[in-house]
């Protein structure tokens, strides 16, 4: 007995039938194709952005600090391994934590740590007066050589123990916080599970990913391979409804990290270290690289979108 294979297909042409004469396509309308080729690279590099931080009494002391931490930074980048030419320092800035939304969230949870204390605010002299907080952003590179996914596991994880150690940002060395900043700490960090999930790294933990660059020529293969595919799939749909495929109308094209099919889709949108990760793929073009929170096969994804006309 015959199997029978119903397809259905979804166009982006629309005929309209007139009384005199054959079935017509008007001139915004045509066939729409897309094409995806995806690329596979092992991770050549393991990159790390970090938060390098400092407060003081007063905003000259805490830049006196952080300018201290930044040379004792580059000192310990040098023993680390660090490529040379991939530290680069960010400028000095107020840290994030003091933005209005802080702010706000601050606000709401003094209210109830007040509430807690049966409504009672502190003694105008118990309130400690609020240091200055200032940061500035580090990125830096390490090569990596390993013969398969196992050794570049054990190697990448080497490295990071090693960098953890280092405390770069300055996470050890900070002041002990004032009895209301830990309780406020503390109340921030039970609000973010309740939420179920984590607002992201702690200030000055570091925070890794990796990367596989991506040439030009592969590039440029990966969008005609894509394109090859988006045509195809545009005649394909074309012959399906009884037509033929014209001239190309509109195109676009790009690429970008592939992480829907592995465990970095949930790194990425779930977790903390994702959020992270994200930081450091915003303001840069990532055009040309691979990137993935864990030390697997990292995917590139090149796509392709074309629209033509109908003869």
């Amino acid at each position: 007995m015959k199997k029978l294979l119903f397809l259905l297909v979804s166009l982006s042409v629309v005929v309209v039938p007139s009384a005199n004469s054959p079935a017509q396509l008007t001139s915004e309308e045509g066939i729409h194709g897309m094409g995806e080729v995806v690329l596979e690279r092992k991770p050549e590099v393991m990159r790390l952005q970090v938060n390098l931080l400092a407060k003081g009494k007063d905003l000259p002391e805490a830049i006196t600090k952080l300018k201290a931490r930044r040379t004792k930074v580059e000192k310990q980048l040098e023993t680390l391994g660090a490529a040379k030419e991939s530290v680069k320092f960010g400028d000095v800035e107020l840290d994030a934590a003091q933005d209005d939304q802080q702010k706000q969230m601050e606000i709401m949870l003094r209210q109830r740590m007040a509430q807690r204390r049966g409504g009672k605010r502190p003694a105008e002299k118990d309130v400690s007066v609020k240091p200055v907080k200032v940061m500035l952003k580090l990125t830096a590179e390490w090569s990596l050589k390993a013969a398969d996914t196992a050794e570049l596991l054990l190697v990448s994880k080497k490295l990071q123990d090693a960098i953890k150690a280092a405390d770069l940002g300055g996470m050890k060395d900070a002041e002990e916080p004032t009895p209301e900043e830990a309780e406020l700490a503390e109340e921030t960090e039970e609000m973010a599970m309740n939420y179920g999930g984590r607002e992201g790294p702690k200030p000055g933990e570091p925070v890794f990913v990796f990367v596989a660059k991506i040439t030009s020529a592969e590039r440029e293969k990966a969008l005609a391979e894509a394109f090859r595919a988006a045509k195809q799939e545009a005649a394909q749909l074309a012959k399906a409804a009884e037509l033929e495929l014209g001239t190309l109308r509109s195109l676009q094209g790009g690429g970008g990290i592939e992480v829907e099919d592995s465990t970095d889709y949930r790194l990425l949108y779930q977790t903390s270290f994702g959020a992270a990760m994200r930081q450091q793929m915003t303001g840069r073009d990532h055009s040309g690289e691979a990137i993935g929170a864990t030390p697997g096969l990292l995917k590139f994804k090149v796509t392709v979108n074309a629209t033509f006309a109908v003869k």
